[in-house]
This record gives structure tokens, C-alpha cells and sequence, in this order.
């Protein structure tokens, strides 16, 4: 499989809570593949990090018809769409 598309996402961070239901936003994250893109998710989860109370967010990128990534990113790189 070609990652080359795909958001990077950084290390899972510890105390991660579900988003019931997930939201949907536009992030603007490189890739694997070294491009910086801006593109639609749906955010399934966030996590915390002193001070802040959801300094990460979990988003899952659609990479095909039924296939999607999950990448984790600092919550200052997810707007509202």
C-alpha cells in the first residue's frame, strides 16, 4: 500500500475519549509523502495534554470508496468545516 497520500500522524496519546457522535472538519496536515494538503475529516476521538483539556485530535482521512486512515494531530490543526 501507497502511504504517500495519507496524513502523518504523531505518536497515540494516552487518555483518549470517543466522539460519539464524531464531528466533521477540514485539517491542514503534511503527508507521508512530504505534501502539505488540506482536506475533509470526520474527528473520532481527542485526547488531553497539560494545560489544555483536548490538545489532540484523532480524524479519519477517507483514502479510497471504504477505506480510511486514522492520524493523530495537535487540535489547533482541525477547523470546523
Amino acid at each position: 500500500m501507497d502511504f504517500a497520500t495519507h496524513i502523518r500522524t504523531h505518536a497515540e496519546p494516552r487518555g483518549m475519549t470517543t466522539l460519539v457522535p464524531m464531528r466533521f472538519g477540514i485539517v491542514t496536515a503534511e503527508t507521508y509523502g512530504g505534501q502539505v494538503v488540506t482536506v475533509p475529516v470526520a474527528v473520532v476521538s481527542r485526547a488531553p495534554a497539560p494545560p489544555a483539556s483536548a490538545a489532540w485530535l484523532c480524524v479519519r482521512q477517507a483514502v479510497g470508496p471504504d477505506r480510511h486512515w486514522l492520524a493523530w494531530l495537535p487540535a489547533d490543526r482541525v477547523r470546523s468545516s
